[in-house]
């Protein structure tokens, strides 16, 4: 199958008075300024690509791919509303099969094994856990699963898991494709897909790792936020002995630090891998806080402006009235007396 199953969904969208819907043919939607998008805005300033949208039997579930004021992620509650610039945006799912459980976080609990997929470069591979069925793989912030120095874009594809089942989503629009052709389905031990200068395959068969084999993210994570667990790279080898260079630096468990999101380990400029240990719901808070903070700022410093000028205004204008009564009327009313 070339995607996963889902029930029939739809996507409401309004602006101002005008009201629209489509209904996906998909059961993934992209939502940006991009022509190829599912549902392509007319909004200006906005990126190409704002948010995925999957549905799935239980839910919809949304997930953005660029750093934005209060971003939602995660599955969506009935009738909960997106907005992208002065667009408000709704979903409307058929025979929703409901689970117990609401959030992205408590279907992961609820899932009983976890594929692992390879990734290679230059010889090296590693392995990763999928805990979520969506997980977005990129360079950058806002993506869950960050890859440094081999040539990903910031939202590069989408990961998606149910159960057994993985599939990837070129986020990228690529020319000449259709949405359809954008998934390509991972079978257990099939041909690599090459995503930037990486190969990714789903894992054959479970077992373990050998020395020079990297584990990324595969300790178990407490699901206690919606933006996705903590991912920290953790390489497992002797550190006597030098790597190949498309190894990210080692750092032992004891010294293990969390990484500024926006870090690059530099071993090598061309091939180093680096995944954050940051909470991704904390940094979008932290995010969303600066934000504010700035715009804050912004309106105090246009306030203060204001309150500036009309205060001159009013000091010139109580000087100019104070000056013709002084100068003009008292010594009119006083050679008139």
């Amino acid at each position: 199958m070339n995607h996963w199953p889902s029930s029939r969904w739809k996507i409401a969208y309004s602006k101002g008075l005008s009201h629209d819907w489509i209904e996906p043919s998909l059961p993934f939607a992209l939502i940006g300024s991009h022509e190829a998008c599912t549902l392509s805005l007319a909004e200006p300033r906005i990126p190409s690509a704002v948010y995925l949208a999957c549905a799935f039997a239980d839910g919809i579930e949304v997930w953005p791919l660029c750093a934005i004021s209060f971003p939602r992620w995660g599955i969506l509650s009935p009738q909960e509303e997106l907005l992208i610039g002065r667009t408000a945006i709704t979903f409307i799912q058929q025979d929703v099969n409901p689970s117990s459980g609401s959030s992205s976080a408590d279907v992961a609990e609820r899932q009983h094994s976890y594929p692992k997929l390879v990734l290679s470069m230059d010889g090296e591979s590693r392995t990763k856990t999928l805990r979520r069925r969506v997980t977005i793989l990129g360079s950058r912030h806002p993506s869950t699963f960050r890859v440094h120095g081999l040539r990903l874009s910031p939202y590069d594809h989408a990961i998606i898991t149910v159960n057994d089942s993985v599939w990837l989503i070129d986020l990228k629009c690529p020319e000449g494709l259709t949405q359809e052709e954008w998934v390509t389905p991972l079978v257990p031990g099939g041909d690599p897909v090459a995503i930037g200068n990486m190969n990714v395959q789903l894992q054959a068969t479970e077992g373990e790792t050998d020395d020079i084999t990297a584990d990324l993210g595969n300790e178990r994570h407490p699901f206690g936020s919606e933006a996705g667990e903590s991912m920290l790279l953790r390489v497992r080898e002797d550190r006597k002995r030098p790597h190949a260079s498309s190894v990210v630096k080692s750092v032992p468990d004891k010294l293990t630090r969390k990484l500024n999101p926006n870090e690059v380990v530099e071993e090598d400029q061309n091939r180093s891998l680096v995944d954050d240990d940051e909470d991704d719901d904390e940094l979008a808070t932290r995010i969303t806080d600066r934000l504010v903070s700035i715009q804050q700022r912004k309106t105090l410093r246009r306030r203060l402006v204001s309150m500036v000028a009309y205060g001159s205004a009013f000091l010139v204008a109580i000087f100019s009235i104070t000056w013709i009564v002084v100068r003009l009327l008292i010594p009119a009313f006083a050679d008139a007396g």
